[in-house]
């Protein structure tokens, strides 16, 4: 029953309608793509399916004890939520369009999951525990079945004076599924491990700044090529490493302007044509807009690549406290997840000449006051044509075709390439980095 009431409108949906698109259409006349997006809310335990088509809340599906990160496997059928307050992760299945499913939840080996990411194939998630400082593999092979537990791998612990004890958070996949990045927030350290052999990674190296150093990793995110992003809170600042060698970043760009001194990025969006990067700063309530963050060496000033812009420009509509942040099909719209609740969703575009620009800030709620406060998000693209099989695209434009009323079939099972090139390395702590 609890299952059936999922799928459809509840009651409350009656009075949850965004404000359409009319009177906030883009003036550059870019149409948007068939996209949702799906939003956290943590403090309602809840994950919104917001139509952007129409910029209204579809419905609402019930999470765990305050959602805390969200995946979507690259054919969309695939959600993972974790819930960091009771340690499950929800596991959610899009059927049709914007027709998204509970499929309940399940548990893996401790209390505090936290940062979740799937494979590029699907059949893989894979999930960081906080309080046993370990990640684990989920098999997401079937998306109308819940995924079972794998392996769980204890991340290596230090027993340096200076080293605490793991506390895994963010996690992103190399394009080849090879190597996994993780953000040790407790050591300030990002690691990398190597697939060693089917579902099994062991830790080939990590980065971490002298213990003098005050460091606050936050979101980290690879590009299609494999470069690494990572965001030091403490810092305003973006860190880039080659994904094959991350004992040293190759640019690090100050975030800060004359306007604000003071930035805390919090997530990292990449635009499909990985051309740009955009960042939450959550303290400035701006976004932060990178401009070929592949091209990216050295020590960076923002000016040179790119700008913050505002959301809170419109004093009878503010946003504040932008946490989530993504990017259309199209590269045209990004969407922020603002966790200030009110006006709770910010809107910017890509004009024609290239410049990105706010358009309007609105809420989940007809009334703002009764809006949320949003955590992290994701968009997800489709194409569902009437009375035929329903299209998905992945980020990378490839497109598998599904009929309505099959389940997918289960993929061969992955066999593993050579893992990318890494030196081994002794956990033990990295001099300050330096760039020229």
């Amino acid at each position: 029953m609890k299952e059936q009431q999922q799928r459809f409108l509840r009651p409350a949906l009656a009075a949850l309608a965004a404000l359409s698109l009319a009177g906030c259409t883009p003036g550059s006349g870019n149409v948007p793509s068939n996209n949702i997006s799906l939003i956290l809310s943590p403090t309602t335990n809840e994950m919104y399916v917001f139509n952007l088509l129409n910029h209204r809340v579809v419905s609402t599906l019930e999470t765990g004890a305050r959602p805390d990160d969200i995946a979507v496997s690259t054919d969309s059928r695939r959600t993972l939520v974790t819930n960091i307050n009771d340690g499950s992760i929800s596991v959610f299945e899009r059927l049709t369009g914007t027709e998204l499913i509970s499929r309940g939840r399940v548990n893996v080996q401790g209390a505090q999951p936290q940062g979740v990411a799937f494979n590029s194939i699907g059949n893989r998630a894979y999930i960081t525990v906080g309080d046993t400082g370990s990640i684990a593999i989920l098999d997401t092979t079937v998306p109308s079945r819940l995924p079972n537990l794998l392996r769980s791998i204890r991340i290596p612990f230090s027993n340096a004076q200076t080293a605490r004890r793991p506390s895994p958070a963010q996690i992103a996949v190399s394009p080849d599924n090879n190597r996994l990045f993780v953000v040790d927030r407790a050591n300030g350290t990002l690691l990398a491990f190597n697939q060693s052999q089917a579902d099994n990674f062991t830790l080939a190296e990590f980065f971490q700044p002298a213990a003098t150093a005050r460091v606050d990793l936050r979101d980290v995110a690879v590009d299609r090529n494999g470069r690494v992003y990572v965001v030091d809170s403490a810092n305003d600042q973006l860190l880039v490493f080659n994904g094959a060698n991350i004992q040293q970043p190759v640019a690090q760009v100050t975030l800060r302007d004359q306007t604000n001194p003071v930035i805390t990025p919090e997530n990292i969006a990449i635009a499909k044509a990985a051309n740009r990067l955009y960042i939450t700063g959550s303290a400035a309530n701006v976004i932060t807009v990178i401009n070929n963050p592949g091209q990216l060496t050295g020590n960076v000033n923002l000016q040179s690549v790119g700008q913050n812009i505002p959301i809170n420009g419109n004093s009878s509509r503010p946003a504040t406290s932008p946490v989530g942040v993504d990017v259309t099909s199209t590269d045209q719209q990004i969407y922020v997840s603002n966790g200030g609740g009110g006006y709770n969703i910010s809107l910017l575009e890509v004009l024609p000449n290239g410049q990105v620009t706010p358009q309007r800030n609105f809420g989940t709620a007809v009334s703002a006051a009764n809006a949320p406060p949003l955590g992290r998000m994701k968009i997800v693209f489709f194409d569902t044509l009437t009375s035929q099989a329903i299209r998905t695209r992945s980020e990378d434009g490839t497109e598998t075709v599904t009929e309505p009323s099959a389940s997918a079939p289960a993929p061969a099972p992955e066999t593993p390439a050579e893992p990318v090139a890494a030196p081994n390395q002794i956990m033990s702590s990295l001099s300050l980095f330096k760039l020229p």
